[in-house]
């Protein structure tokens, strides 16, 4: 394998911690961590750099481009920017909008910039909730080609920020459903929430009536490897092969906790804006294209429980 550096944001989120963990275990991957501080679940190694960011509202775009290019000098091998950062709540980017704007939108702006610098091969994580999720969504699930219609804050501020990078020569954009997996550190998953609870003998809500595509992270994973070896570009949707109610993903995955169960409907759980009823996704493009057989959630409960069971970071499959 010819050796590349990895540019990734968002390292010490779910998703990317995964990420940079199983790029790390690849010997020709040099990966660099743009972030405010160092991630406290990967130790300092030879081939793995974290550069200090801070991103502020008065953050100009081409200011901000030119400071973290210079920090990080020239690189003389192949560049790969995965922009995962993001403010991913739903509540804070209404309450919050300006802010949102400027981390979900203004910050892919400044690393779009940065992967022109670099003319490297950009992917940008975005979501399912790009879409409204309204009585007509398809029930085979919405392709890549269907005209995206956010109604939340934040669905509107990634969509906005997918632009930056479809605008790019060598850019990705890889929309994402319900990511789960087992906890890493603090950053747990829709499972931990769900065992947390059984665990307090506590009632668990879960919605009969709101479907998605969950996908596993580390098919997130396999994914994004195959867009970087097959060099894909363009817009793909990365959710898992089945479109499951809350309830019948946690029937799938966490199925000893069923007896703290409680099927609950969307309009008895007031929201701002309402939920989506369903935003599934149809993926098989992409996973075609990249050589990929998506795990159903009901297959990959062993290997989630045995990972989680033992306490630490792996990546069983590299």
């Amino acid at each position: 394998m010819t050796p590349y550096s990895v540019l990734i944001t968002g390292a010490s989120g779910y998703v990317g911690t995964f990420i940079t963990s199983a790029l790390l275990r690849i010997p020709e991957v040099h990966v660099i961590s743009l972030g405010r501080k160092p991630h406290e679940l990967i130790p300092p190694k030879s081939s793995f750099r974290q550069i200090p960011f801070e991103l502020h509202e008065h953050s100009e775009v081409k200011s901000s481009s030119d400071y973290i290019t210079g920090v990080i000098g020239s690189l003389h091998t192949k560049v790969i920017v995965l922009h995962a950062a993001a403010c991913t709540s739903i509540r804070e980017c209404e309450e919050q909008s300006k802010s949102a704007d400027v981390c979900n939108v203004r910050f892919s702006e400044i690393m779009a910039g940065v992967a022109r610098h670099y003319d490297a091969h950009a992917i940008y994580f975005s979501t399912d909730l790009v879409y409204d999720g309204a009585e007509s969504s398809p029930h085979q699930g919405f392709q890549s080609s269907d005209p995206a219609c956010p109604r939340s804050q934040y669905g509107k501020t990634k969509f906005e920020g997918e632009q930056h990078f479809l605008d790019l020569p060598q850019g990705a954009v890889l929309r994402l459903s319900l990511v789960y997996g087992p906890p890493m550190g603090t950053r747990n998953s829709f499972l931990q929430w769900v065992e947390d609870r059984a665990a307090k003998q506590q009632p668990i809500p879960l919605f009969i009536d709101e479907w998605r595509t969950p996908v596993v992270v580390s098919d997130v994973f396999k994914a994004v490897m195959g867009v970087i070896d097959q060099g894909l570009l363009g817009l793909y949707h990365c959710g898992g092969p089945e479109r499951l109610s809350r309830v019948e993903f946690g029937e799938a995955v966490v199925p000893e906790c069923k007896e703290w169960f409680a099927p609950t409907y969307r309009e008895s759980v007031p929201h701002n804006p309402p939920r989506p009823r369903d935003v599934s996704l149809q993926s098989d493009g992409l996973f075609s294209l990249c050589g990929v057989s998506p795990e159903r959630p009901a297959d990959t409960t062993e290997w989630v429980r045995a990972w989680r069971e033992r306490g630490r970071i792996e990546v069983p499959f590299i």
